[in-house]
């Protein structure tokens, strides 16, 4: 030991002990003698027991002299201590990262072991280097991105751009690229993971260089690498932006060390705290005994004589041994070595044991020494749990798990961690985690493999026949199940733990804080930082990694806590009726005051509500006003004071995990749920490489290509099919589903009775909002076949209330955040595509539907797309050949490798599904605008400018890429100019099937005469559009023509068939005096053309055109019923024709020749030079009783 301690006694060594006890003899025997006497030799001949003063003299005489790192220097002579005088090694005796060598911003911690990369790529070098022998050093990955782990010289020269590996004498192993480096780069290793352990080794006997993943030799990296003087090489890593690694030189024992080759640091003489590590032991049990009755003495007689003791007396044995206690926890090597299999020992015994070990340590320790070994100790259960040897039972995860659990459970010793140690880089966070099996774990654990998105694609078996798929199936059933099983264990201790850190008995004086208390502020600070840099990659590595696990931990936590006392009231909150009161939200110490409310500000709404939050508490029972100079769970209502207590933080344990699931949680289950959708789209690959070997059994070469590529999309699968099952065990299981269901009735629950509160509504903090949104969401879409929404009893009910929920607040003016109003109404677009979800729209109570309908019908404002496409929504299906669930001119188009794949925010054409209650039997849109005249103007109005808004803005965009198209030399066009034009594209449609259904449904709110100027206004926007889409030289033919990426939505038919739907139904559809009246304005408008109607079915009939179509008609189309011809025209697109279309449907003969007829009396000799290609007829989506409604347009 470094420093003589201080004797704890009121005798010293050479003094005579205090009268001589039974019980004290014994254990002093017990404890000593059978140790002592095998290696120190007692005073005194014939003498048969040892005292306490003796034991002082002989242990100070066994464990007295320098301390071990001294030891370490024994043989040095007279070189420096701090030097290691091991042949081919030189620098200092304790090896870290040298500061000075850095290239780049690196963010390096105390013990300049742990780095993290801060900008491009950062490389660094240790203070120690080798020139003969063998050396190894390890590297745990914090993370696994780029990095580039190995040897360098110090005449290698690194900047942001070259690292270790990219200069002649640095060798380096770059596991994320798969790749070695030496100036040049080949394949090589392993693809690595974060958590594991790269032993990096360096012969320079055979010149040879090699590197290890946890434990497994990669091969021979390098060889033949130069040495002798001037070549001497150090440890060296580059890491680029982000990454991050902790380095093992020695000081603590190597995870994998490798035969033959030394650490850098030279291994400590641990003889010495072996020694007191085994008297620890049996101390321990002495004092576990203290209180019992002990038969080990016989008198002179030969009767048996009972001895007891106590603790004191015990703690009087332990003094001689507790002095040398920090032998132990000198280095962490040591501690490795010595403490943990001591703890372990405990472990398998009893909990007990580690509990009476710290209540010995604690009491004869000084409080310093105490907290130094607490933090080493700490520091190591940490790495040894996070870059733990990789096992399939994960036993050395659970063995720390129950060492920080024992730990946890001694009073004084959960407050210091608590407070002082845990919460210290993400420390605790790190023990929430269950690290991923990697490849060779999941094949191993998952040998036959089933692909689970096959249930949802219905495809044909893919395991031979039905029996065999079946067979495969439950092995790979079995394997997820024991996946489960294994990490269930893991959870549960999880939770074990997290109870201990939740403790709330164990107040602290003199504030009065509790284990709780610490976790519920420490956890506040942990979410606060995150919110404030969730891009930082400590943050990332301390929260986002675990976010999920923390979650169902938390939950499971807030569960045991149940049932709680309502402060409002004092009834009890049970587990299926527990919300967060409104009242906890008017004070802004619940919610922290940065947090933005629904409402808005918290300081506004203070003020501006001031009346509103009396009459609330008001009419609460037994409840005063919050007062700001008081602690908050003071100002709570005069219930019992410690019950109100408990449920305070309780709810604000909810709180916190209802933030934690909006901040974090809901985005890395989106990302996992990723997976699902990719493996989509490999078994499609992989079904149509299959299809294509069928088609191709008679060449060879077209053969092997295919069966190359079968075996790379079916390598893939099998890889994600094992992932799958892993994410399906643990994080998309039936539990886990079942907690967020149960989080969603929470949160619900507490945003339905808040809104009955009326303008105080606005307290509660968005993210309460946000999170209802984000878990139905998730619940919906996020979770397998295996874990459907609706295999859960009651989920009907709560999708309900959640469709009410939309449907009453996304126009709710209490709701004055306007991102707030977005997502409202973006879940609620969302929530009208999928059949059931509309179906609850209309389970809804008709207050709710009414409510619904007239928020949808107000004048368009600032959110005005999504409410029109909530009615286009809900009307398609109904409208004419309005039905297509892809875009008609790419239904048989190929994906382009250019085109890009990001999803919509909302799917561009979702499946038809109309709304039956909406707008055919009960009519709640025709029935409010017929009751609301005024607003039903007001809404016209505004549908009728936006619809001409953007279809102006459509025709300006396609001028200026027709401008660009024309010029000599190449232009570009910006993606986001493209962007927003296929936007007003969409909205032009869009607003167009909205006119359709007005002029369908309540077709008075635009023929009135109290509609004013509604029919002129729309014939004259109709007819515009018209004169733009039905010529086949005009700039929108033209950019249809061009096939540009990024305007593929853009084509003739959606527009076309929106604009036949709207003149149907002004035309053909509602009393005669109605369509007189159009018609009548139809030919008063000067820019209406007859002819561009005629257009919808294709352009006038021809002899020419006849006998090329007659030509062609072999090849004619069976998905549409359409035979194709080349045109004449010197647009690209094809030429199709009714007549030929008419084959097919015979009833669509005479409609062909009245439309020759009407084209021969008025069409011009111009229309028919720049005619358009398209015809309504070339599609499969077209009815043929729409298409007879088209030729009865000719004839009106």
């Amino acid at each position: 030991m470094g420093d003589k301690q201080v004797p704890r006694w009121l005798w010293s060594p050479s003094q005579a002990p205090p009268s001589s006890n039974p019980w004290t003899d014994e254990m002093v025997q017990r404890v000593y003698r059978s140790t002592i006497d095998s290696t120190i030799e007692v005073r005194g001949e014939g003498r048969q027991t040892l005292t306490l003063p003796e034991v002082y003299n002989i242990l100070e005489r066994k464990l007295a002299g320098g301390s071990i790192s001294e030891e370490i220097d024994q043989g040095g002579g007279g070189l420096d201590a701090s030097q290691d005088s091991r042949t081919g090694r030189l620098g200092p005796k304790e090896v870290a990262f040298d500061i000075s060598s850095n290239v780049g911003s690196l963010v390096i911690s105390q013990d300049r072991l742990c780095v993290t990369s801060q900008s491009n790529f950062n490389t660094v070098k240790a203070n120690c280097c080798v020139h003969s022998g063998r050396w190894q050093y390890e590297v745990s990955l914090g993370s696994k991105g780029v990095m580039q782990v190995g040897w360098a010289t110090a005449k290698c020269e690194f900047n942001d751009e070259q690292g270790v590996g990219d200069t002649p004498d640095s060798f380096a192993y770059d596991g994320a690229r798969i790749r070695k480096w030496n100036v040049s780069n080949m394949k090589y290793g392993q693809c690595w993971l974060a958590g594991d352990v790269i032993g990096c080794c360096l012969d320079l006997e055979a010149g040879s260089v090699s590197f290890y993943r946890n434990g497994a030799f990669l091969g021979e990296a390098f060889r033949n690498i130069r040495r002798g003087p001037g070549y001497a090489y150090f440890p060296a890593v580059s890491l680029s932006f982000g990454e991050s690694l902790v380095a093992n030189f020695g000081s603590s024992r190597f995870r994998y060390p490798i035969d033959t080759y030394l650490p850098l640091v030279a291994i400590p003489d641990t003889s010495r705290a072996q020694f007191v590590t085994d008297l620890f032991y049996k101390v321990v049990g002495v004092y576990n005994d203290a209180e019992k009755t002990t038969i080990n003495q016989m008198s002179d007689d030969g009767a048996q004589i009972l001895l007891r003791g106590s603790r004191s007396q015990a703690l009087l044995v332990a003094a001689p041994v507790v002095e040398y206690f920090p032998l132990l926890v000198e280095t962490p090597y040591v501690l490795e070595v010595t403490l943990l299999p001591l703890l372990e020992r405990f472990l398998e015994e009893g909990t007990d044991q580690i509990v009476a070990l710290l209540s010995i340590l604690w009491t004869l320790l000084e409080w310093h020494q105490m907290h130094q070994a607490l933090e080493k100790l700490a520091s190591v259960l940490i790495n040894s749990y996070s870059f733990a040897a990789s096992d399939v039972d994960y036993m050395q995860q659970k063995k720390v798990i129950r060492i920080f659990i024992c730990l946890l459970s001694h009073t004084y010793t959960r407050r210091y961690l608590m407070c002082k140690v845990l919460f210290e880089k993400g420390r605790f966070s790190t023990l929430m985690k269950v690290k991923p099996l990697d490849t060779q774990h999941l094949e191993d654990v998952v040998p036959q493999v089933w692909f689970e998105v096959a249930l949802e694609d219905g495809g044909p078996c893919m395991h031979g026949s039905p029996a065999e798929e079946a067979i495969v199936k439950a092995a790979y059933f079995a394997s997820r199940d024991r996946i489960k099983s294994i990490v269930a264990e893991v959870e549960s201790l999880q939770v074990e733990l997290l109870a201990k850190a939740t403790q709330d008995d164990d107040s602290c004086p003199p504030l009065g804080q509790t284990s709780r208390d610490k976790f519920l502020c420490e956890f506040e600070k942990l979410l606060k930082e995150h919110s404030l840099a969730h891009s930082a990659t400590t943050l990332q590595s301390s929260l986002s990694t675990v976010a999920i696990s923390y979650l169902h931990r938390l939950i499971s936590i807030i569960r045991q806590c149940l049932p709680v006392v309502n402060p409002v009231d004092g009834s009890e909150l049970r587990e299926h009726s527990l919300l967060v009161p409104l009242f906890h939200f008017l004070s802004e110490q619940w919610t922290p005051g940065e947090g933005t409310r629904v409402g808005g500000l918290f300081s506004s709404l203070r003020s501006t509500l001031q009346s509103e939050i009396r009459q609330v508490l008001g009419s609460m029972a037994s409840v005063r006003q919050p007062r700001e100079d008081l602690p908050y769970h003071l100002s709570l209502p005069q219930v019992e004071r410690a019950k109100a207590n408990a449920t305070v933080k309780v709810l604000k344990l909810i709180d916190l995990v209802v933030r934690l699931y909006t901040a974090v949680v809901h985005e890395q289950l989106e990302k996992a749920a990723a997976l699902r959708e990719s493996m989509k789209g490999y078994l499609k690959a992989y079904r149509s490489t299959l299809e294509s070997l069928e088609r191709n059994k008679a060449d060879d070469w077209a053969r092997t290509k295919l069966e190359c590529t079968r075996d790379v999309f079916r390598g893939k699968l099998n890889e994600q099919a094992r992932q799958m099952a892993w994410l399906s065990a643990t994080m998309f299981s039936k539990e886990k589903q079942l907690d967020l269901y149960w989080l969603l009735q929470v949160v619900l629950h507490t945003l339905e009775e808040a809104s009955k509160s009326g303008p105080c509504f606005g307290f509660v903090p968005d993210f309460y909002v946000e999170a209802s949104v984000r878990l139905f969401n998730a619940l919906s879409n996020f979770f397998p076949p295996t874990a459907c929404l609706s295999d859960i009893p009651g989920h009907y009910n709560l999708q309900v209330r959640y469709s009410t929920f939309l449907a009453s607040h996304f126009s709710d003016p209490r709701v004055v955040n306007l991102d707030l109003k977005d997502v409202l109404i973006k879940a609620l677009a969302h929530h009208v595509c999928p059949p059931d979800t509309l179906r609850s729209l209309e389970c809804m109570s008709s207050e709710s539907s009414q409510a619904m309908v007239a928020a949808l019908l107000k004048p368009y404002g600032r959110a005005w797309a999504h409410a029109n496409w909530i009615l286009v929504r809900l009307w398609k299906g109904c409208g004419f050949a309005f039905r297509y669930s892809v875009d008609p001119q790419m239904a048989d188009r190929k994906m382009s490798l250019l085109e890009p794949r990001v999803a919509p925010v909302m799917p561009p054409h979702p499946p038809p599904c109309p709304s039956v209650f909406f707008q055919a039997s009960v009519n709640v849109i025709s029935k409010y605008l017929d009751e609301h005249p005024a607003n039903a103007v007001a809404f016209v109005e505004s549908v009728l400018s936006q619809l001409n808004w953007a279809f102006s803005e459509f025709v300006s965009m396609l001028q200026e890429i027709q401008t660009a198209h024309n010029r000599p030399e190449r232009m570009l066009i910006d993606s986001r100019h493209l962007k927003v034009c296929s936007t007003c594209f969409d909205l032009t449609v869009s607003l167009l099937r909205v006119v359709e259904m007005l002029a369908n449904l309540s077709p008075g709110c635009l023929l009135k005469p109290s509609s004013g100027m509604f029919i002129p206004r729309l014939v004259q926007i109709l007819s515009h559009i018209l004169n733009r889409v039905c010529y086949g030289k005009g700039c929108f033919e033209l950019v249809v023509s061009l096939d540009i990426i990024g305007l593929q939505n853009v084509g003739h038919f959606r527009i076309i068939s929106a604009v036949a739907g709207v003149l149907i139904a002004l035309l053909l559809k509602g009393p005669k005096e109605n369509r007189e009246m159009v018609l009548r304005q139809l030919f008063q408008e000067p820019s209406f053309v007859p002819q561009s109607i005629e257009s919808f079915l294709g352009p006038p009939s021809s002899s020419s055109s006849s006998s090329s179509i007659n030509n062609s008609s072999g090849c004619s189309n069976s998905a549409d019923g359409a035979s194709t011809s080349s045109s004449g025209s010197s647009s690209s697109v094809t030429a199709l024709s009714l007549s030929n279309h008419s084959q097919h449907h015979p009833s669509s003969t005479a409609s062909a020749s009245s439309s020759a007829g009407i084209t021969g009396r008025t069409a011009a000799n111009s229309y028919e030079a720049d005619a358009s290609t398209f015809s309504l007829a070339n599609y499969g989506d077209v009815k043929e009783e729409e298409i007879d409604q088209v030729t009865m347009l000719y004839n009106f």
